[in-house]
């Protein structure tokens, strides 16, 4: 492979990179926002406010459960009578959950600029470029 081929065989790969990462934001910043203003939260709710399709949803097996367990959650707290002052507990663990996958998107973002800051400090001392020893799909 020549160098060529590996430098854009890496622009490609950061581009995907880039592409899943922003979905992923879209996707967490929708939930969020149906959450946050008590809307309904379901696939199709969730994808028209990330203005990504229903297979984005879907194609995350993670995001697919913890979206399909919060509209569970918030059918089954569905209040029968005026609604309190205080946070339900579904809506806590709506919360929660959202939270918790924010800190693993934050995460694999973390070690990708980590694996790039690396790669560029490799190559700053080499003086040429790196090929990268690990995927970085991760």
């Amino acid at each position: 492979m020549t160098s060529a081929e590996r430098a854009r065989n890496k622009a490609l790969q950061e581009a995907t990179d880039a592409r899943a990462l922003d979905v992923d934001v879209r996707l967490t910043d929708a939930l969020r926002y149906l959450n946050k203003r008590a809307l309904p939260i379901n696939v199709s709710s969730v994808a028209r406010q990330a203005e990504v399709s229903r297979q984005s949803i879907y194609a995350r097996k993670d995001l697919c459960s913890e979206v399909q367990a919060i509209a569970r959650q918030n059918h089954a707290n569905q209040p029968s009578g005026p609604a309190s002052g205080r946070a339900s507990d579904g809506s806590l663990r709506a919360k929660n959950t959202v939270l918790l996958n924010e800190n693993r998107r934050l995460k694999k973002e973390l070690a990708r600029a980590q694996q790039q800051v690396g790669d560029l400090i490799a190559e700053r001392r080499l003086g040429a470029p790196v090929t990268p020893l690990r995927s970085r799909s991760a």
